[in-house]
């Protein structure tokens, strides 16, 4: 047995394509379900959408916002 801890160091998550957020990317991948990412993809994307259309502010803004909360 070894005495030593392996580790394996994990992978970066990409930018998001529309938005260049690493977080939208880490919703998305969330949202995933049996590999349908663009599936995933339109969901988050038309919900941001919707908040864009509330008018409570920046869309991203409002987004990251409730996630940190």
């Amino acid at each position: 047995m070894p005495t030593f801890d392996i580790v394996i160091p994990g992978r970066d998550v990409p930018q998001d394509v529309r938005y260049g957020s690493k977080l939208v990317e880490k919703f998305i991948n969330y949202v995933m379900w049996d590999g349908k990412k663009s599936l995933a993809r339109r969901i988050v994307y038309q919900a941001i959408d919707l908040l864009e259309r509330g008018g409570e502010g920046p869309a991203l803004g409002t987004f990251i916002k409730a996630v940190q909360n």
